[in-house]
């Protein structure tokens, strides 16, 4: 069945609801990642029996989440592996993806690694929409939309913000692929992302209403709102128009930091025991270590966004450091057998990158200092993505600044030119699915990486075990 054989009406209600179960699901996952990420904030080095019994919970979380990886053949894929898979007929354990992840996922947020909640947040919506559709409508190529849709929502809520999650799901077959009949897939995305954004925000407004207090329109927009860059609106622009030339800068880092994460990815990341096991005891100890001298080096990447003026108290030399050992713990981290996502970690590298710009230069905004980290890290991400329309969605997550707007507009232009004219343009995502390919790191899981296996490839998994073990 064709996209323009789908009727409106029944994509459209299974979306509704489907879109009410992933936020019974997103949200708590959100709210516990919140909660558990503060352990490896506490001090656990007030004594050496404390400091023992963190190394020891580090090493259970770690051996928990990649034992169940390991055990049950899942891994935390994309939306768009996802659907393809569907479209073909592969048979999904829904439920148990959903828990695997959620749990996985905890443990990484637990332990501090350098991972984000917001591709886990995409792709078990994803399967919460694939779950679904293929319970109430046995039509693979319905199933099919229907995980395109949970894509978007899975964004929107990872964000809290609905443009971009239309934007990181459509924005690619917009400039690239115009089907005839995806108005049907658009319009249902686009009334349930509004369902999905209010739903989601009324569970906000519950759980963190004491915290809000009188600013009660908190619960409508993304954690992470910064106030401070409202500020910023189009009488700022004569002052830091300079700015729109960041893509010079932040264009050869993207291309730096997806090479880089490539060959960590093929050095690191192999379907085997010495991988799983080097995942590990690495992990742990590097988890451990950081704790004990830069615990401002762990977790997903967000704070370097909130604390960007603390960090310019820092010395060149400190500051240096600190982004370097980042660096090196996001790569691995990416690297690693461990759940979790690579946006927020990418977009706080980009933010702590800028931090450091800005500490060796201190003149160089002065007085625009938050509007500076913000455009570098988005500019950075655009680029990282291939998308330039996200870039300019996520504004209004991070904070609604007319000033910000305009001055993405030139790397989000170059991102668009280039991943549309570019053939083989390096994003990050294809870069480390790459790296999987080439050493066959999914030979025996039940996901096979798409588009870089080929039809035979595809139709021999559909017949062949997926519950095979590797050797170890």
């Amino acid at each position: 069945m064709k996209t323009d054989q789908i009727e409106f009406a029944p994509l459209f209600w299974r979306s509704l609801l489907a879109g009410v179960i992933a936020v019974a699901v997103v949200f708590p996952f959100h709210y516990l990642m919140r909660k558990v990420a503060l352990f490896y904030s506490f001090d656990h080095f007030v004594s050496w029996d404390s400091a023992l019994l963190f190394l020891l919970i580090l090493f259970l979380l770690g051996h928990f989440q990649l034992s169940a990886i390991l055990l049950l053949r899942d891994r935390n894929e994309s939306n768009e592996v996802l659907s393809t898979f569907v479209g073909i007929g592969l048979h999904v354990e829904y439920v148990k993806d959903i828990v695997l992840i959620f749990l996985c996922c905890l443990c990484s947020f637990a332990a501090g690694l350098a991972l984000g909640a917001e591709a886990p947040s995409v792709f078990m919506t994803s399967l919460v929409f694939g779950a679904v559709f293929s319970k109430l409508h046995k039509s693979s190529a319905m199933s099919k939309e229907g995980v395109r849709i949970g894509g978007a929502i899975g964004f929107s809520l990872a964000f809290h913000n609905p443009l971009a999650g239309l934007a990181n799901s459509f924005a690619f077959a917009f400039f690239r692929q115009r089907r005839k009949g995806e108005w049907r897939v658009v319009v249902s995305s686009c009334l349930t992302v509004i369902l999905t954004h209010l739903l989601y925000s009324g569970f906000r407004y519950l759980a963190y209403r004491e915290d809000f207090g009188l600013e009660w329109w908190r619960c409508f927009v993304f954690h992470d709102y910064s106030l401070s860059l409202q500020q910023f609106g189009f009488a700022s622009l004569a002052n830091v128009i300079w700015m729109a030339f960041l893509p010079l800068i932040t264009l050869p880092l993207s291309y730096i930091y997806v090479k880089l994460g490539s060959l960590a990815r093929k050095t690191l990341w192999q379907d085997n025991g010495v991988s799983y096991q080097l995942s590990l005891f690495c992990g742990v100890a590097i988890c451990f270590a950081l704790a004990f001298f830069m615990p401002e080096a762990l977790g997903t990447g967000a704070a370097y966004f909130e604390l960007s003026e603390s960090l310019l108290d820092y010395s060149i030399a400190a500051l240096f450091l600190l982004l370097l050992i980042r660096f090196a713990f996001t790569l691995f981290s990416f690297s690693s057998h461990f759940s979790g996502g690579n946006i927020i970690p990418s977009l706080g590298f980009g933010a702590l990158f800028a931090a450091f710009l800005l500490r060796l230069s201190p003149f160089l905004a002065e007085g625009y200092e938050t509007l500076f980290v913000y455009a570098f890290a988005l500019s950075f991400f655009g680029f990282l993505t291939g998308n330039g329309l996200l870039p300019l969605a996520l504004v209004f997550s991070f904070g609604l600044s007319p000033a910000l707007f305009v001055l993405l507009l030139p790397s989000s232009i170059a991102a668009i030119l280039l991943s549309s004219r570019v053939g083989g343009f390096p994003t990050l995502s294809r870069a480390l699915s790459m790296a999987d390919s080439r050493h066959h790191a999914f030979a025996t899981s039940r996901f096979r990486l798409y588009p870089f296996s080929d039809i035979a490839d595809k139709a021999k998994l559909i017949t062949r075990s997926y519950h095979v073990q590797p050797k170890v």
